[in-house]
């Protein structure tokens, strides 16, 4: 049996002491970390402070400007849209109606022609009559900016032209226009209709046998 002196016997009440110690150490660590936790959930449940609820009614009033600005914007701009549309179609009904009101002069005139060869049976009035009648039509077609493509002594353009058919020709270059088979219209730059035109091409040249 061991002694009160052996080192068996110090030895167990040393160990006792350190898992008490131990214990102590771990419950006060928890109550820290308890009341630390306990401080921040209170600071995070605070109320804001006056600045804050100042910057953010700030905030929120700066948001409503924007909102109430950009909703401003969109409607002028949906108002300038369905204006615009409006105008154009308006412009586009004012042209028609103009340039038909030139047509009527033309027409008139050219039931005044066959009326008058129809009386006269004179074919140099109808002749007049229809000279007349082509001559209101340029006039209005140049109110209107729309003039003939040109075509004599022009070298073939696709983008104003279309060539129906082709002629050998040793004296010319390729692609000159010979003859216009029906007239050409643009108004400004926009091409209204293609001249068409008979070109010339070099002949071709015999294989060597």
């Amino acid at each position: 049996m061991d002694t009160p002196d052996s080192p068996t016997a110090q030895e167990e009440p040393d160990q006792e002491e350190q898992v008490a110690e131990s214990s102590v150490e771990e419950i006060t660590e928890e109550a820290d970390d308890t009341e630390e936790g306990t401080c921040t959930d209170v600071a995070d449940e605070m109320p804001p402070t006056p600045e804050e609820v100042s910057e953010l009614r700030q905030k929120a009033s700066e948001r409503d400007d924007y909102l109430s600005e950009f909703q401003r914007a969109r409607a002028d701009y949906q108002n300038l849209h369905r204006r615009t549309q409006r105008d154009r179609s308006t412009f586009r009904q004012q042209g028609i109606e103009d340039l038909c009101q030139e047509f009527f002069v033309a027409l008139d005139q050219l039931d005044l022609a066959i009326q008058s060869a129809e009386t006269s049976k004179e074919v140099d009035a109808l002749a007049q009559g229809i000279t007349m009648v082509r001559t209101t039509f340029q006039s209005a077609m140049q109110r209107f900016d729309i003039e003939p493509i040109l075509t004599q002594d022009q070298q073939f353009d696709p983008n104003l032209h279309d060539a129906v058919s082709t002629v050998e020709n040793p004296e010319l270059p390729d692609l000159t226009i010979l003859a216009e088979v029906r007239k050409g219209y643009k108004m400004g730059d926009k091409i209204l209709r293609p001249s068409q035109v008979m070109v010339s091409k070099q002949p071709e040249t015999e294989a060597a046998e």
